[in-house]
């Protein structure tokens, strides 16, 4: 069975690690393997915006992946943005089968609702999903439930569902080499 890591970047709670990785594993049926921590780049902090510039991020990851490993998704608790994009949930390079997710703007907390670590979860899962589905390279869908529809907000992320709709699916399983 192929292997997907899933690669800490910087202070991530075990337990989110462990509920995610098994549910990303029923979600594509491959096998994941939690990685120790990496520490975030300095030079990927941007003073000026106060956000972390992913490639940076994702630049890092590369140096994780030994060759064992079809697919990496790093997870971080930190604000993400792309040079195009003021944020983002995640990024992805798909010639590399590597995704990163920040779950720093899916916090409930952060749009000053209370803590709710279901409703974090859940768009976790979802962004981790979409960001997976990235790095199989899986473009993203004009279908809203799908979850590969891009989320240009958190009720984006809300709306849609955990799953690919049953186009994307046929994408996926081709491009994973599942089919």
């Amino acid at each position: 069975m192929a292997k997907i890591f899933l690669v800490p970047v910087g202070n991530i709670g075990e337990d989110m690690l462990t509920k995610l990785s098994s549910n990303l594993e029923e979600q594509f049926l491959f096998q994941f393997e939690i990685l120790p921590a990496v520490s975030i780049p300095t030079h990927a902090y941007n003073v000026v915006k106060k956000q972390y510039l992913a490639s940076a991020i994702i630049e890092r990851l590369k140096k994780e992946k030994t060759g064992d490993e079809k697919y990496l998704l790093g997870i971080t608790n930190v604000d993400l943005y792309v040079t195009s994009l003021n944020f983002v949930y995640g990024h992805s390079e798909p010639d590399e089968g590597i995704a990163l997710l920040s779950y720093f703007r899916l916090n409930p907390g952060y749009y000053g609702q209370p803590e709710n670590e279901n409703l974090l979860f859940q768009r976790v899962l979802k962004e981790g999903t979409h960001e997976l589905g990235h790095a199989m390279s899986t473009k993203h869908c004009f279908n809203p439930q799908c979850v590969m529809y891009f989320s240009n907000s958190i009720f984006d992320t809300d709306n849609k569902s955990a799953f690919f709709c049953a186009d994307c699916e046929k994408k996926l399983k081709k491009s994973a080499g599942n089919a």
